[in-house]
């Protein structure tokens, strides 16, 4: 009796550890997949920018949010691009005095701007003009850039629009 419990609790042992270990296939498991990036996009308001009144020093200051969203995956970077409307007046300075980002939803990488402010949009140099930036390895997700600009008169003119029209673009690469 004693050897026929002792041969039983063997077995079922045994049976218990087999049981317990998982199959050799059921381990393995293989899949294959492709994923895609997204696209590189700014959202913009649109229209022409009213302007308030004057400053003290003459200067109209106004901030543009811009909706950019990096879903390409490739860790490219990119700029944030500005092209002031030729029709806004001349004699008329425009610079991007400074900018900020903000994660807008879901998760992001935040960008690492490198660019150096005061940035002229209008006046002595070419429009476009790079604003914002991010380098690269940075900008994944979706953000609000806010840009601050003034506008000033260049001594030779007469009077400060009250609107200014912008067009805004995103270009790959830092």
């Amino acid at each position: 009796m004693k050897r026929s419990a002792s041969l039983r609790a063997a077995c079922l042992a045994a049976a218990t550890a087999l049981a317990l270990v998982p199959s050799a296939q059921a381990a393995r498991v293989s899949a294959t997949g492709t994923v895609r990036g997204g696209g590189l996009t700014a959202n913009a308001p649109r229209g022409p920018i009213a302007l308030s009144r004057s400053a003290a020093d003459g200067q109209r200051r106004f901030s543009v949010p811009v909706t950019v969203t990096d879903a390409r995956g490739t860790g490219e970077g990119w700029r944030l691009i500005v092209e002031a409307d030729p029709d806004t007046g001349s004699g008329v300075r425009l610079l991007a005095t400074g900018a900020s980002a903000t994660c807008a939803s879901g998760t992001c990488t935040p960008p690492r701007d490198t660019v150096s402010y005061p940035v002229e949009v209008l006046g002595t140099a070419p429009s476009p003009a790079t604003v914002f930036d991010a380098a690269r390895t940075s900008g994944f997700g979706r953000f609000t850039i806010t840009t601050t600009f003034s506008l000033a008169l260049e001594p030779s003119s007469a009077s400060i629009p009250a609107e200014v029209g912008l067009r805004f673009l995103t270009v790959s690469g830092p």
